[in-house]
C-alpha cells in the first residue's frame, strides 16, 4: 500500500482543554494546496489555500477562522483554541518548513463538560478514494458507538463544514472530501494508559 503524506501546505490549531486530569496540550492539522503563497513569516493573510470549488479568493487567515467557528461548539469554554501555525512539506515526505502563525485566542462555546481523554473522530470519503479523518481531543463529546455522518447538531456543523466545496482541506491522499462516513466519539488508548500505569 502506498504511503500518503500531508502537505504540500499544513495548518496545525494549537489548543487547550481543561480536562477533569489536567489542563492538556493538543493539535488538529489539515492539509490543503495554496494558489498564492506568501514569504516565509507572512501573515496568513498573504496565502490563498485552494477550495474544492476551485477558487482561491478566501486568505488561509479567513479559513483558520471559519474552521475555528465549525469546531468551537464541540468544546466548553475552558477550552482556548491558541494559535494556528502554517508548515510547507517537502513533496513526498514528512519533512516541513515553518511558514508563519496566527493568534487566535478563541474559547469553546459548547455546552456540556468537557470528557477526558476524548478523541472523537468523523471519517470522509475523498475524491480519489481515500479516507480523511478530523480527530479531536478533550472535546464536549461522551464516548460512544459509531454513527453515521452527518449527524445532528455539533456533529452535523462539523462534517457539513468539512464537505463544503468552498473549504480547501485534503485527505492524505492529496484530494478533496467529498462524502461524510462515520462518527466515532472514544477515548484516547494512549492517554488512558499513561494516566492509570
Amino acid at each position: 500500500m502506498a504511503t500518503n503524506y500531508p502537505g504540500p501546505f499544513e495548518v496545525r490549531i494549537n489548543y487547550t482543554t481543561a480536562e477533569p486530569v489536567a489542563i492538556n496540550k493538543h493539535q488538529l492539522r489539515l492539509s490543503f494546496q495554496c494558489a498564492a503563497t506568501g514569504s516565509p513569516g507572512d501573515p496568513f493573510a498573504n496565502w490563498a489555500p485552494i477550495a474544492r470549488n476551485g477558487t482561491s479568493a478566501v486568505s488561509l487567515a479567513n479559513h483558520v477562522n471559519s474552521l475555528i467557528a465549525a469546531i468551537d461548539d464541540q468544546y466548553v469554554a475552558a477550552t482556548s483554541f491558541v494559535d494556528a501555525e502554517l508548515w510547507e512539506y517537502t513533496p513526498g515526505t514528512f519533512d516541513a518548513i515553518y511558514r508563519s502563525a496566527m493568534a487566535i485566542n478563541s474559547p469553546g462555546t459548547g455546552v456540556g463538560s468537557v470528557q477526558s481523554m476524548a478523541q472523537t473522530i468523523w471519517t470522509f470519503r475523498t475524491s480519489l478514494g481515500g479516507v480523511m479523518k478530523v480527530d479531536l481531543r478533550g472535546s464536549n463529546h461522551a464516548p460512544g458507538l459509531r454513527s453515521t455522518l452527518p449527524g445532528t447538531g455539533n456533529v452535523a456543523v462539523l462534517s457539513n463544514y468539512i464537505v463544503n466545496a468552498a473549504q480547501p482541506w485534503w485527505g492524505r491522499d492529496n484530494s478533496y472530501p467529498i462524502a461524510p462516513l462515520y462518527f466515532l466519539p472514544g477515548q484516547n488508548e494512549h492517554a488512558f494508559q499513561t494516566l492509570n500505569r
